[in-house]
């Protein structure tokens, strides 16, 4: 009962910039008794409907291709309406893989690497527990742990899905080749992938990159 209750009181608000996904999410919301007041492609179309619909939880994507990212929207929502329910759907491991400059997440934000949604009712429950700011969900599949990279690593790996030599990072960074060399391999050690005649490291490398952001390369 309390469950279904919960879902009646949430109002959803769907930002996804790609259209079968946006969809996709609207018909399995509905499909679990949930109001959709609305869903948008852009920021700009987000605060539109937001002011006009009051909507309880926003559903949110993090890259919303050029102009402001889901972070940058969840704090113009927040300013709106204090209380609203956040909730970002991405697939990004983490958000500094978008290689851009982000705030940070909002109090009480649910960040959920769409690769761990295990069903459909994993996404109600996220939806549901971002009613309460407070609260934090207890399945740790839901919750998108920060990869033990730092901010440079992260920008390796970038460079080297790019299919960048390490001439061309050293110069892109102002560093010397050795020092490239140097970076891709304490990459390597801290993801695991040891050195191998048989493998190239840095297509494995580039590989973890694209898993990481859900990139196709």
């Amino acid at each position: 009962m309390k469950s279904t209750e919960s879902r009646s009181k949430a109002s959803v608000l769907i930002v996804e910039d790609n259209n079968l996904m946006r969809t996709t999410l609207e018909s399995t919301l509905l499909l679990h008794n949930m109001e959709v007041v609305g869903t948008a492609e852009s920021a700009k179309s987000a605060m539109e409907i937001a002011k006009s619909k009051n909507p309880s939880v926003a559903l949110l994507d993090l890259d919303l291709g050029d102009g402001p990212t889901g972070i940058d929207l969840a704090w113009g929502l927040r300013r709106n309406n204090a209380d609203i329910g956040i909730v970002f759907l991405t697939s990004y491991s983490d958000p500094r893989l978008t290689g851009r400059k982000l705030p940070e997440l909002p109090k009480g934000a649910l960040y959920i690497d769409k690769a761990n949604i295990v069903n459909s009712e994993s996404l109600v429950s996220a939806i549901i527990q971002s009613l309460d700011q407070k609260n934090t969900i207890s399945d740790e599949n839901l919750i998108a742990t920060n990869i033990d990279l730092n901010d440079t690593e992260i920008e390796i790996l970038k460079f080297l899905w790019q299919g960048k030599s390490n001439s061309e990072i050293s110069k892109i960074r102002g560093i010397t080749v050795k020092s490239v060399e140097t970076a891709v391999s304490r990459v390597a050690k801290k993801i695991g992938i040891s050195h191998s005649s048989e493998v190239n490291q840095r297509i494995l490398l580039a590989k973890h990159y694209q898993q990481l952001t859900g990139k196709i390369s």
